[in-house]
């Protein structure tokens, strides 16, 4: 292989690898923050989710004029103190009709989880819900 091919392909696995998303916290008990993939216990919703989901759920008069259900997935950072902040959609196809920014609206209407922990000590967690919107 030419030097400029190979130039081409190490740009190209470094695209790769930093696209690749952390689906993972920061352990915050060491002096510089590190991605850590194990937790000692997990974020904990009081009740239940999806129940609450559920209940909160207001569908937008023009996806249920025209029909429109599916799913949305949002993904959310649960800090050290439990709060639900940076909701983001992670579905490459978009509902639309107001149904992507419904799912984004009840994931920051979320009162505070119990914050997963590493351990003994409270971390920042990545979490990510699939939030199905279907007409009855």
């Amino acid at each position: 292989m030419k030097k400029g091919g190979l130039h081409i392909l190490w740009l190209l696995v470094l695209c790769i690898s930093a696209c690749t998303p952390a689906y993972a916290q920061q352990d915050t008990t060491l002096p510089v923050k590190r991605l850590i993939d194990e937790l000692t216990t997990h974020p904990k919703f009081n009740g239940k989710v999806y129940e609450y989901i559920a209940k909160s759920i207001r569908y937008p008069p023009a996806a249920r004029e025209n029909g429109i259900s599916g799913k949305v997935g949002v993904r959310f950072l649960i800090d050290e103190n439990g709060h639900v902040s940076d909701p983001e959609l992670v579905s490459k196809r978009r509902l639309g009709a107001g149904l992507d920014q419904e799912a984004i609206r009840v994931v920051k209407s979320m009162p505070a989880w119990q914050p997963g922990t590493y351990k003994g000590k409270p971390v920042r967690v990545v979490y990510t819900l699939s939030i199905q919107f279907t007409l009855e």
